[in-house]
């Protein structure tokens, strides 16, 4: 007997499903099927920032972000939009902790809003009804900043000062806060009494 024939094709770069059949004269093979499956992937992040009440900073919204930055308790939605549906998302920080998102628009755009406590890194892990994951994430960086307490420099009295009875001493002094200062005053005591504070900026703007 005769050895058979081996024939082959390799399909190159393959980007879409599609049918195939062998055919040999007049016989052909029965019809199979090469299904493509596209893995899912991050295609954008929007971020919205809303800053804590007393900084009176106005919401931002970022349409491509990915990298987090703002000031300690600030509230952040991240909205990840993928490629394809996908039936589950996390935000996976770089200590191993997850947090699930919640979808909307058909399974594609999936969002959560995390409070800014500490500094980190964070991807978002992506699974389609296949069970098929994103298997390289980007990932992205998370900086908080720390709202520093205002910084007073007295420039008078120069230390401790003695007057007499019914003189008046005269104070200078400045005030700087990396947000601004929305109040600010001087207290003072005298022995045996409850301190007194004066404000100087009464109406409460910076």
């Amino acid at each position: 007997s005769s050895t058979p024939r081996v024939s082959h094709h390799t399909f190159e770069n393959l980007t879409e499903s599609l049918f195939y059949w062998v055919t040999v004269g007049k016989q052909s093979s029965p019809r199979y099927e090469i299904v493509v499956q596209t893995p899912p992937d991050l295609e954008s992040i929007q971020l919205t920032y809303v800053y804590p009440d007393y900084l009176g900073e106005p919401d931002r919204v970022v349409p491509f972000g990915g990298d987090i930055n703002g000031v300690e308790g600030t509230k952040v939605t991240l909205a990840a939009r993928s490629n394809k549906p996908v039936s589950n998302a996390v935000l996976v920080y770089a200590t191993g902790k997850g947090v699930a998102l919640e979808p909307s628009e058909a399974g594609q755009t999936w969002s959560t809003t995390i409070t800014l406590t500490e500094s980190g890194r964070y991807h978002v892990a992506l699974e389609d009804e296949a069970g098929v994951e994103n298997a390289y994430p980007d990932e992205y960086s998370i900086d908080v900043r720390p709202d520093a307490a205002p910084e007073i420099q007295v420039r008078l009295p120069r230390g401790d000062t003695e007057v007499l009875a019914l003189e008046e001493v005269d104070f200078a002094f400045s005030v700087n806060d990396d947000f601004g200062v929305a109040d600010y005053g001087i207290e003072y005591t005298i022995a045996g009494r409850e301190s007194v504070r004066i404000p100087l900026n009464p109406d409460g703007a910076p």
